[in-house]
């Protein structure tokens, strides 16, 4: 679940604003190049849905290879020896099915009605899937035939808790993640030769092992892992012997790594301060190899080589640079060339920015304020972000629903409370057992720095977020109802005692979040701490948006929450979206509610409103 979103008008110009400059930029997502590096492979939602295109690499326009009007498509990769396509589909919420788009676009579902994932290519030119078996905890490795697409079943996971990451291509090693908690990971290494397992976690402590993928050879893996560091690094591991060798390491997090398919180099994505940024070294040396003049981004979210290893394709944007593609050329050192988006626009920048909490601890974000000055030199009113996760991260990639408040005249701090990544294993482990708790205290910190700063309207300042960030924001509005102005709950979880209860006994997903979200407990009251249960508190204005086939942050909540406000004539508005999951799928949605929220704001945020 990743995954990171003029000064003030008069309110006559306000509510003719555009929700965005120049248009709402296409999401972008995948990136694969073609066996022959001529084409870059993504989805794109341009046409309204995520549909898959090839990007050409000596330029031209997009080809679009899928067409479909409602379920998003998802590229996975272009098959090794021919532009056969596969990709992931079905319906919001339901959409780990495994297509191939043929040549002729002829659509092939590899395990019809059920879900699967790819784990990698065989060394034949087929593919290793998992399947799940419908009702039960076990999954099953088959290995797929490259033509015809036969399945052959190769072995069974039934452990609650381990998740297969990858197969080597020869069938032998089977890689497996082991789920304790947030902070403690283990990586597995099963020999189906030899039958012995190695498992790479040793020591005492909190500490993380993370599979990236397998090197070309299909002899090693590449992980991050955090043993003896607040951050994570990157390290390669020997599937026969489980011999680890430390590759790269930095003052800040690793985010991820892929070899070049002739093994020469590693491309990694190392995070910053609320940044994440592209760097290449040789394998051998591990030295830096320069990519010069590389666009301003603050986000790399995807990295592919092309299968001779002298093109490297990305893809990130900026707080001012929407999503985009640029390749590389590395046997011709020189800017990249951008295939896709990444258009420049009257987009705002955000500056790193930090505030003293509750108990004097620094907190990070990234503040956005409009242009243009209030009208009549009054104060701006403000909202406070908060980033998906729970252990998420707000960054200086672009974030759209960020620029439209701050296009309609908000400005907007996107706060990293404590338990965000990217600041080291001990900051994320703070806010353990305590969510709702200390994450929110930091949020009201802010909210209280913002008042003091002079510039900003103290009886305008709202909270909003989506997630993790959406249950923040509804807790403001339960547990702490006259600090925030009004507030905005994206397909936020209201009642997380409900989820929690809802997972099987023994499962990585329930240990987890029982570990993490152990928050629910109020231990000084023995009441479960849940905003679902407190809509009488709430006394601020509040927008709620919901997919309507959510299975996490379920409509029937939100419902409630709105039905008892309603109940006591408190302003409340509810959005639910009959095609999305927990997130947007189509375009269409995210530009309504993206506007409905500027509106909403509008009409709560009116000079006059709560001090």
């Amino acid at each position: 679940m990743r995954r990171s979103l003029p000064l003030f008008l008069p309110l006559t110009l306000l509510l003719a604003a555009p929700v965005l400059p120049a248009g709402l930029p296409a999401a972008l997502s995948g990136l694969s190049f073609s066996p022959d590096g001529g084409k870059v492979l993504v989805s794109m939602d341009t046409d309204g849905v995520p549909n898959a295109y090839a990007l050409p690499v000596a330029g031209g326009p997009p080809l679009q290879l899928t067409r479909s009007a409602r379920d998003p498509v998802r590229v996975v990769s272009y098959f090794p020896a021919d532009e056969r396509v596969l990709y992931r589909s079905g319906p919001a919420g339901d959409e780990d099915h495994l297509f191939v788009r043929e040549p002729d676009g002829k659509a092939v579902e590899l395990a019809p009605g059920k879900t699967d994932r790819f784990l990698g290519w065989t060394a034949d030119g087929g593919l290793w899937i998992e399947i799940d078996n419908p009702g039960a905890q076990s999954r099953d490795l088959y290995k797929v035939a490259g033509a015809g697409y036969a399945k052959t079943l190769t072995d069974t996971n039934g452990s609650p808790r381990d998740r297969l990451a990858a197969v080597s291509p020869d069938g032998r090693f089977l890689v497996y993640a082991e789920n304790n908690n947030d902070l403690v990971r283990n990586v597995r290494i099963h020999d189906r030769q030899t039958r012995q397992d190695r498992e790479l976690l040793t020591g005492e402590g909190f500490a993380v092992h993370i599979p990236l993928g397998l090197s070309p050879d299909g002899a090693a893996l590449l992980t991050l892992n955090d043993v003896d560091s607040q951050f994570r690094g990157l390290a390669r591991v020997e599937l026969a012997t489980g011999a680890s060798r430390n590759l790269v390491h930095k003052s800040w997090d690793l985010l991820g790594a892929r070899y070049s398919p002739d093994g020469k180099r590693i491309a990694v994505i190392a995070g910053g301060d609320t940044r994440s940024g592209l760097e290449l070294y040789d394998a051998a040396t591990l030295q830096p190899v320069p990519l010069p003049d590389l666009p301003p981004l603050g986000e790399v979210e995807a990295v592919a080589f092309s299968p001779d290893g002298q093109k490297l394709a990305f893809l990130g944007s900026g707080a001012t640079t929407p999503p985009g593609v640029w390749v590389c050329d590395l046997a011709k050192p020189a800017a990249p060339r951008k295939l896709v988006g990444g258009e420049p626009g009257d987009w705002v920048g955000g500056e790193v920015t930090r505030f003293k909490s509750f108990d004097d601890r620094e907190i990070p974000g990234i503040l956005y304020k409009p242009r243009q000055a209030p009208a009549g030199g009054g104060k701006l009113p403000a909202v406070v972000w908060v980033h998906d996760g729970p252990s998420g991260q707000a960054r200086l990639g672009f974030d759209p629903i960020i620029q439209t408040l701050v296009q309609r005249g908000y400005a907007v701090f996107a706060v990293n409370h404590r338990g965000s990544f990217g600041y080291g294993k001990a900051f994320l482990r703070l806010d353990d057992r305590q969510h709702g708790v200390v994450d929110l205290k930091d949020c009201v910190a802010a909210r209280g720095w913002l008042a003091a700063s002079g510039w900003a309207d103290p009886g305008r300042i709202a909270i909003g977020g989506v997630g993790h960030g959406g249950y923040l924001a509804l807790s403001a509005l339960a547990f702490t109802p006259l600090e925030f102005a009004a507030g905005v709950d994206l397909f936020g979880v209201s009642d997380w005692q409900r989820v929690i209860n809802g997972l099987p006994y023994g499962s990585a997903e329930r240990t987890i979040l029982a570990d993490e979200m152990g928050h629910v407990i109020d231990w000084q009251t023995g009441s479960v701490k849940s905003p679902h249960d407190h809509p009488g508190e709430i006394a601020r204005p509040l927008l709620l948006v919901q997919g309507a086939r959510d299975t996490l942050a379920i409509p029937s909540e939100a419902a409630d929450i709105a039905a008892a406000l309603k109940k006591k004539k408190q302003v409340v508005e509810e959005i639910v979206l009959p095609d999305a999951a927990h997130g947007f799928v189509l375009r269409a949605d995210r530009e309504r509610v993206y506007k409905a929220v500027g509106d909403f704001l509008d009409r709560a945020l009116k000079a006059g409103t709560a001090k």
